[in-house]
């Protein structure tokens, strides 16, 4: 069983007579990119600043780590940003990350470089980051959060005002981070469809409640989505899938459409195989429901609630 790395039990945060969350009951396990989906004013900047220490709870329990005292030490292994990351403009970015290194009290002075290039701001490591562009100090800000090599990071909209490569390179380097350092990763967003190609596990946010928890794979299974293939030589193209690519989930349709129902992540390396054998591809693209249609269809019915 995976180790459960950030549990709540009926969590609630109450304003007066106002609910800005209501008995959340949420869990996350160790190597998941949880997506935290909901609309603006839903309850996930407030979740977040209650797990992260920022405010108080009025109800319910955190537990982190599989500690539910002395949370404090247990939040010493999280990093996070929320909302605007807070840097120096007037300094650079090697000067940034060590005065957290040293607010932090963390001992290893190589953190700040192996940061920076772990980001991928070593070539600007002395540049002033006046001078950065906005994906530049989205780059930064991770950063920040990674000293010290925390176990749970934290990212409240962390693609708000990235153009497409700028979100494309953060997504690159968040699988980065659970590939190669086994961190857990709780990110919220409003871009719906950029979760959808990141997210391993999905939580639901809604007025304040956690309407539904579900895996990648049942998500997918219940959009209905896959990858739509067509090809000059379709026999040929389904024994490659299968020997080649290992892609054993797919159906052959009377209009010569191949559908693939797993490996939604797979459409460059089947797209290099498939050229690599000489087969002609007319189409590859991912089909079925969006996630933004099935958050509507989840919430449809609780609109006035």
């Amino acid at each position: 069983m995976a180790r459960t790395i950030c549990e709540t039990k009926n969590l609630s945060k109450k304003y007066k007579n106002f609910y800005a969350l209501k008995n959340v009951n949420l869990t996350i396990h160790k190597g998941e990119i949880y997506g935290l989906i909901g609309e603006n004013g839903a309850g996930k900047t407030t979740l977040i600043r209650l797990l992260t220490g920022l405010n108080f709870k009025s109800g319910g329990e955190i537990v982190l780590f599989g500690q539910n005292s002395n949370l404090q030490q247990e939040r010493l292994k999280i990093g996070c940003t929320i909302e605007m990351p807070a840097l120096y403009k007037d300094m650079t970015a090697k000067q940034n990350l060590e005065v957290q290194r040293i607010q932090r009290g963390i001992p290893n002075k190589k953190c700040v470089s192996d940061t920076l290039g772990f980001v991928g701001l070593a070539h600007v490591g002395n540049k002033r980051v006046s001078n950065f562009s906005l994906g530049m100090k989205q780059r930064l800000a991770l950063g920040v959060a990674l000293l010290g090599e925390p176990e749970f990071l934290i990212l409240d909209e962390p693609v708000n005002g990235l153009d497409p490569t700028g979100i494309i390179e953060l997504r690159e380097l968040l699988k980065k981070l659970v590939k190669e350092k086994e961190t857990t990763i709780l990110i919220s967003s409003h871009i719906l469809s950029e979760l959808h190609q990141l997210a391993t596990y999905y939580g639901f946010l809604h007025n304040g409640e956690l309407l539904k928890q579900i895996s990648a794979e049942k998500l997918n299974e219940e959009c209905k989505r896959h990858i739509c293939l067509r090809t000059d030589d379709v026999q040929r193209t389904a024994v490659i899938l299968e020997n080649q690519l290992s892609i054993k989930k797919y159906s052959i349709y009377p209009d010569k459409s191949i559908r693939i129902f797993d490996d939604l992540d797979k459409t460059r390396a089947i797209s290099k195989v498939l050229s690599d054998n000489r087969i002609m591809i007319d189409e590859i693209s991912i089909q079925g429901e969006s996630l933004e249609t099935y958050f509507e269809n989840l919430i449809g019915g609780r609109k006035n609630v």
